[in-house]
C-alpha cells in the first residue's frame, strides 16, 4: 500500500504530465505598433477598393524591416512610420481616420529549439500575418466580428520576426478593435519560446549570409587618387547585384557609383594608366564588352565590343593598346571525345589560347602567339610597354608532370625569348616587372621538383623569386622565410612602388595574411606592415606607386576597403558595406589557441565562443581543419559565428601541411594523407578538453571539405571521440581520386610526389578510408556535389555503401547540378550547411528536432 506522501508526489507528476500534453498558448507580449497609417483611395476609384488587395498590395519589404521601439520606415514619399513599445497581450486600437489606413504590430519571436509551433491571431479589422517573411494567411471575412488567421511555422532555433497588418475603411471599419496572438509550444519544449521587441540576434540562420554585401578586388587610379571597387548584395530571393563604387581617397568618401547592369564581374574593373578613367567588362550573349568612364567627363565610351573568352586585360602605357589572354571557343565535340595524352581531361586549361593584341584606334587585332602549347598561365606587360612576359607550361614525362616556360617577348622586335624552363609542382605567378625592363620578380613552389629527389617539398609554399633577364640568373629571395607569398587570384599580385623603391605582396603568416613589402638587394629584409585587421586580401597600387588598396578583414570584422600610403604609412577605411548589419548582430567572442604536438610542432588554432557565453555550463565542440594545403585564417567567417550562435564552441586548427608557417611545415602535406594531420585533430581535441571544463567530451562534432573532408573519414577509422561528423565532397580511395578527380594526378604533385598505385600500396591503400570502413563507430553526414570533377562523386557513393553494408549510421546526400564546394546555386549552399547543423543537433546536442522536420521522422 502506498503512503499519503508517495500518492501525493505521484499526482503531482501526473498533473504535470497532463499539463505538459496539453500546454497553454503563449500570447505575444510584448509588441512592436505603429501608428495608423493613411492609405490614399486610388485616382478615378468611386468604389471602395477590395479589401484583398490591399492586403496584397501593402507587403512590406522584410529584407530591410527590422523594427525597434522609436525606429521607422519610409511608408510614403511624406510619411514615416514609427514603432512604438507596448506591453500588452491584447492590443487595443481607437482609430479616429478620415480615409482607408493600415497598422503594423511586431514582436520577435525566440526559440531555444527547432519545432513547428501552432500560431494563431485574431483581429477586430481584416489582417495579413507574415513569420520570418513568409506569408502564414490573411483573412478579410469576418467570424463573429473577428478576422482570424491560423497555420503552423517551422521555427528553427534563433530569434523571428512575427509582423501583422490590420487595415481598415473610415466610417466602416469599427471605431475600436483589438488584436492578440498567440503560440502553442510543442508540449516537450516548455520554456522554449520568448517574446521581446529588440531586434539584435545571433547570426543562427545560414540565409542570414546572404544579407552580407561582398567587395571585390579594388582598383587605384594612376595617380592615387581614386579608388574604385565592385560592390554585390543579395535580394531575399538571393539573386546578386553587383555595382561599381569610386572613392576618393583624399577625401575618404563616395564621389560616385556606376551600376552598367547584368554581367558585372567582381574583379573586371581597372584604371587607365595615364588619364581618370575607369574600365569594366560586362558579359554578355555575344562575349564581353570592356567600357571607359571617364571621371571627369563622366561621359562612357566602348573600349572592346563582345570580345569572347577573354581574360587578364592590360592597357600600354601609351593607352594606345590592350593585351589580353583569348581562348578559342569550345567545339561540338560530337558523340565521343578522343582522349591521347592525360592533360586532354583538364577542362581549365585551354590548349587553343592566345595572347591578342588590340589596337583601341583602329580596333585590329591581332595575335602575338601561334595555338598548341597546353596551357599559357601568366602574361604582364614592361613598365614601358615595350616588352611582354609570359608563362606556358610544357607536359613532360613522369614527376612534376609539366615544367613550366617562362618567356619574354619584345613587341617591337616581334620576337621572344626563353628565359627558363622548370619542373615545378606549382607554376610561375604574378610577374611584376621593374624599370628598365631587365628585372622580374614573381612567386612560385620554393623549390623545382626533381625527379631524382627522395625528399618531397610542397609548392604551395609559395616563395618570392627574382629574374635577371640579362644573365638569365633566377634567385629565390624570401627562401627559408616562414610565411608564404599568398596564392590564388588577386591575392598574391606583386606590385611595384615607383614612389618608394619597394615591392608590396601579401602572404599567408601563421594564419594571417600580411601586407609585406621588401626593397630589391641581394639579401633583402622583409617587412610586415602593421594594420589595422589581421587579414589583408586583393592588393592593388597606383601607376605611380604613391597609394596601396586593399580589403581587410578580421574574426569579428566582414571585409572592408582601405588604402595605404606607401611614405607615410597611413591606412585610412573607405568603406565598410557590413558595419550596420554587424551593429546589430551578436557574434562570437574568439580567442586564440595553439598548442605543441607530440612532434614538438607548433600547431596554430582559435575558439569561438557562444554569445552570452557562460563557463558554468556545459558545451558541445565543433572542431574545423583546413582544406587542400590552404590554411584557415583570422578572417571573418561567417560560419564560425553561425555554429556559435546555435550554441556550439568552435575550435578551428591548422594541423601539420598548410602552408603560412614555413617550409619544413608545409612538407608534412606530402605523402601525410592522415598521418600527421590526423594526429594534430586528435590531439589538439583532446588538450582542448582538458583545458576548458565547460567543453562536454560527450558531445563533440567535426566536419572539413575536400582535403578536409578526407581528414573527416579518417578521423572516423581512428577515434570514437566524435559524436557526429559531416564529410563534405572527401577523398575516400586514394587511387581513385588520383586517376579519375580532373586535378587527381595534378593535386598528387603536392599530396602525393613520388607515390603510384603501382609503387605505394602504403599510400593508395592503407591510406585510404574505403578500407577501413569497418572501424568506423561515429554518425556521419556526407554531402556531395553530383556533377563535381574535382573529387568525383563516386568518393562518396562508395564511403556511403561500405558504411550501410557494415550497418554504419551514415546519411549520403548529393545535390544535383552542383560542383565542387556546393555553391553554384546560393540556395544549395544554404542547404548543405543547415543539413549539418541538423545533423549535429541531432548527435552532439540531442536535439533531433531539425532533421526529423525536414525528413519526417
Amino acid at each position: 500500500m502506498l503512503s499519503c506522501h508517495r500518492l501525493f508526489a505521484l499526482c503531482v507528476v501526473a498533473a504535470l504530465v497532463v499539463s505538459a500534453a496539453v500546454a497553454a498558448p503563449l500570447t505575444v507580449n510584448p509588441w512592436l505598433v505603429t501608428g495608423t497609417l493613411s492609405i490614399p483611395r486610388p485616382l478615378f476609384s468611386d468604389t471602395l477598393w477590395s479589401t484583398n488587395s490591399q492586403l496584397d498590395q501593402l507587403d512590406p519589404n522584410f529584407r530591410d524591416l527590422l523594427p525597434e521601439a522609436g525606429g521607422s520606415f519610409p511608408w510614403s514619399p511624406l510619411d514615416q512610420a514609427t514603432w512604438e513599445k507596448q506591453s500588452n497581450d491584447t492590443l487595443k486600437f481607437r482609430i479616429a481616420a478620415a480615409q482607408p489606413y493600415a497598422v503594423f504590430a511586431a514582436s520577435y519571436v525566440t526559440t531555444t529549439r527547432r519545432q513547428e509551433l501552432p500560431l494563431k491571431v485574431s483581429c477586430g479589422n481584416p489582417v495579413a500575418v507574415w513569420f520570418d517573411g513568409k506569408l502564414v494567411g490573411k483573412q478579410s471575412t469576418a467570424k463573429d466580428n473577428l478576422y482570424e488567421v491560423s497555420g503552423t511555422v517551422d521555427a528553427h532555433t534563433g530569434k523571428h520576426l512575427l509582423l501583422v497588418k490590420c487595415i481598415g475603411v473610415a466610417n466602416i471599419s469599427p471605431a475600436s478593435w483589438t488584436l492578440t496572438a498567440s503560440f502553442t509550444e510543442d508540449s516537450t519544449r516548455i520554456g522554449t519560446v520568448q517574446f521581446s521587441a529588440i531586434s539584435r540576434r545571433g547570426l543562427q540562420h545560414w540565409t542570414d549570409w546572404g544579407l552580407f554585401q561582398e567587395l571585390g578586388t579594388p582598383a587605384v587610379s594612376a595617380d592615387g587618387r581614386y579608388v574604385a571597387v565592385v560592390r554585390s548584395q543579395r535580394d531575399e530571393k538571393y539573386k546578386k547585384s553587383s555595382w561599381i563604387e569610386v572613392y576618393d581617397s583624399r577625401a575618404a568618401k563616395l564621389v560616385e557609383t556606376i551600376r552598367p547592369g547584368s554581367g558585372l564581374s567582381t574583379g573586371s574593373i581597372w584604371f587607365m594608366p595615364v588619364s581618370p578613367a575607369l574600365v569594366y567588362g560586362l558579359g554578355g550573349d555575344n562575349g564581353t564588352t570592356l567600357w571607359k568612364f571617364d571621371l571627369v567627363s563622366r561621359t562612357t565610351t566602348p573600349l572592346l565590343r563582345d570580345a569572347k573568352e577573354i581574360d587578364h586585360v592590360v592597357c600600354s602605357p601609351d593607352e594606345q593598346y590592350l593585351y589580353f589572354f583569348q581562348d578559342d571557343e569550345d567545339q561540338d565535340e560530337g558523340a565521343y571525345k578522343l582522349y591521347d595524352e592525360v592533360e586532354d581531361r583538364v577542362f581549365d586549361y585551354n590548349r587553343l589560347r592566345h595572347i591578342v593584341e588590340y589596337s583601341i584606334e583602329s580596333r585590329t587585332s591581332r595575335t602575338l602567339n601561334d595555338v598548341g602549347t597546353f596551357a599559357m598561365n601568366e602574361f604582364e606587360l614592361s613598365r614601358e610597354g615595350r616588352k611582354l612576359a609570359f608563362t606556358r607550361l610544357i607536359p613532360r614525362p613522369g614527376y612534376p608532370f609539366y615544367n613550366t616556360e617562362l618567356w619574354v617577348y619584345d613587341l617591337r622586335e616581334r620576337d621572344g625569348q626563353l628565359i627558363t624552363s622548370l619542373p615545378l609542382t606549382e607554376s610561375i605567378r604574378h610577374l611584376c616587372w621593374l624599370p628598365g625592363g631587365t628585372q622580374l620578380y614573381y612567386c612560385s613552389a620554393g623549390d623545382t621538383a626533381n625527379p631524382a629527389d627522395t625528399v618531397y617539398h610542397n609548392g604551395n609554399q609559395a616563395c618570392l623569386f627574382s629574374v635577371d633577364l640579362k644573365t638569365k640568373k633566377i634567385s629565390n629571395v624570401s627562401a627559408n622565410q616562414t610565411f608564404s607569398v599568398a596564392e590564388g587570384g588577386a591575392r598574391s599580385r606583386i606590385l611595384w612602388s615607383e614612389r618608394t623603391g619597394k615591392l608590396f605582396f601579401t602572404g599567408d603568416d601563421f594564419g594571417k595574411v600580411s601586407l609585406f613589402r621588401t626593397t630589391p638587394a641581394a639579401v633583402p629584409k622583409f617587412e610586415s606592415i602593421s594594420l589595422s585587421r589581421l587579414v589583408n586580401d586583393n592588393p592593388a597600387i597606383a601607376s605611380d606607386g604613391s597609394l596601396l588598396a586593399y580589403t581587410a578583414t578580421s574574426p569579428a570584422k566582414p571585409f572592408a576597403l582601405f588604402c595605404f600610403d606607401p611614405v607615410s604609412g597611413k591606412e585610412t577605411e573607405l568603406a565598410d558595406p557590413n558595419r550596420e548589419l554587424i551593429s546589430r548582430s551578436e557574434l562570437a567572442t574568439y580567442e586564440d589557441y595553439a598548442f605543441t604536438n607530440s612532434e614538438q610542432q607548433f600547431i596554430d588554432g582559435w575558439i569561438f565562443y557562444p554569445p552570452h557565453f557562460d563557463a558554468n555550463r556545459k558545451y558541445p565542440l565543433v572542431v574545423y581543419y583546413y582544406g587542400g594545403v590552404s590554411p584557415r585564417d583570422r578572417r571573418f567567417s561567417f560560419q564560425y559565428h553561425w555554429l556559435a550562435a546555435n550554441g556550439y564552441v568552435v575550435y578551428v586548427l591548422n594541423p601539420g601541411g598548410c602552408v603560412g608557417y614555413g617550409q619544413a611545415f608545409a612538407d608534412i602535406h606530402c605523402n601525410d594523407w592522415g598521418t600527421r594531420a590526423t594526429a594534430d585533430v586528435i590531439e589538439g581535441t583532446n588538450k582542448i578538453l582538458h583545458d576548458k571544463s565547460f567543453l562536454d567530451p560527450k558531445r563533440i562534432a567535426a566536419y572539413g571539405g575536400s582535403y578536409g573532408g578526407f581528414i573527416t573519414l579518417d578521423l572516423a577509422t581512428k577515434t570514437g571521440m566524435f559524436t557526429a561528423l559531416c564529410d563534405m565532397y572527401g577523398i575516400s580511395n586514394l587511387a581513385n581520386y588520383w586517376g579519375s578527380g580532373t586535378w587527381g594526378y595534378w593535386y598528387g604533385n603536392l599530396a602525393l610526389p613520388g607515390a603510384y598505385p603501382w609503387n605505394r600500396r602504403d599510400v593508395y591503400v592503407d591510406k585510404s578510408p574505403i578500407f577501413h570502413a569497418d572501424k568506423v563507430t561515429s554518425p556521419l553526414l556526407i554531402l556531395h556535389g553530383a556533377s563535381d570533377p574535382n573529387v568525383p562523386p563516386a568518393e562518396s557513393d562508395q564511403m556511403f555503401v561500405a558504411l550501410k553494408l557494415l550497418g554504419k549510421d551514415v546519411v549520403l546526400i548529393k545535390f544535383k547540378d552542383e560542383t565542387h564546394n556546393i555553391n553554384v546555386k546560393f540556395e544549395n549552399l544554404i542547404e548543405h550547411r543547415e543539413l549539418m547543423l541538423e545533423w549535429f543537433d541531432k548527435y552532439a546536442k540531442g536535439e533531433p528536432e531539425g532533421w526529423n522536420l525536414r525528413n519526417k521522422q
